[in-house]
């Protein structure tokens, strides 16, 4: 059966894509809060007052699109290399299961040691079959399984990040109605100031549930080992079956 190169674990078990890029995100309000000269220009400086916040966004979305790609490809790429180790080692296995096979058969001297030895030599093709098929079929939807997650992982944080941006549009619009009614510039400022933090606090417990997959990719590994598992119980059990039928027939 596969079994889990170093490399691939440490890649889907290492946690979030974006762990590794250092997020310009945060502080925004921080930053706006020292970008004014004084108090009195804050409502004659509102124009452009969510550039920067826009531009760093976009610079960490397409960061996070960067990363997801290098890792898809690395995962692929390894993948691709235990996919050929694998099919080696079927060859390899194919090869001495028939050799035993035809020692079997030349050990048959009566029709009734013959009759059982294809029995034999057929209940466990079929077992390698379909111990095959499953590990194939559980194989491929696991592969996909990581991919979902980081692709999940990379959509619900532009979406989040996306929100964030409609949310301060809307408190810009709202500092900026303030600015057109006469409000006082510094009042105006310190609620902005105020509406902003409270995004960014939103947007940052938000990105932390989204980056936290690690429990969700170790979920899924353990549902393969488990399926991984059953296959090879399920063989072992038939070949130990086939052995009881043959009898006396040696098999190695």
């Amino acid at each position: 059966m596969q079994s889990f190169p170093k490399k691939i674990l440490q890649i889907i078990t290492s946690g979030s894509i974006f762990l590794s890029i250092a997020l310009p995100i945060f502080s925004f309000a921080e930053n706006t809060d020292t970008s004014f000269d004084t108090y009195v220009n804050f409502c004659a400086q509102t124009t452009n007052i969510n550039a920067k916040i826009y531009d760093r966004i976009n610079t960490v979305q397409a960061l996070v699109l960067e990363q997801h790609t290098k890792i898809e490809n690395t995962l692929n790429e390894e993948w691709a290399q235990l996919d050929q180790q694998h099919l080696a080692k079927i060859a390899d296995a194919d090869a001495l299961r028939e050799s035993r096979f035809k020692t079997l058969t030349r050990q048959a001297k009566s029709k009734q040691d013959k009759e059982r030895t294809i029995a034999f030599e057929k209940a466990i093709t079929d077992a390698v079959t379909l111990r095959r098929g499953v590990i194939d079929t559980e194989t491929k939807a696991y592969r996909k399984g990581i991919l979902d997650i980081y692709l999940k992982e990379e959509s619900s944080l532009h979406l989040a990040a996306d929100t964030f941006i409609e949310t301060t549009e809307a408190f810009l619009a709202k500092a900026k109605h303030g600015c057109a009614i006469g409000i006082e510039s510094k009042t105006v400022r310190e609620t902005y100031i105020a509406d902003l933090k409270k995004a960014e606090e939103t947007f940052k417990t938000t990105k932390q549930k989204v980056m936290d997959i690690t429990e969700s990719i170790q979920a899924l590994t353990q549902t393969q080992k488990e399926k991984f598992a059953a296959a090879q119980a399920n063989f072992e059990t038939t070949v130990a079956q086939a052995k009881i039928k043959l009898e006396e027939i040696p098999i190695q």
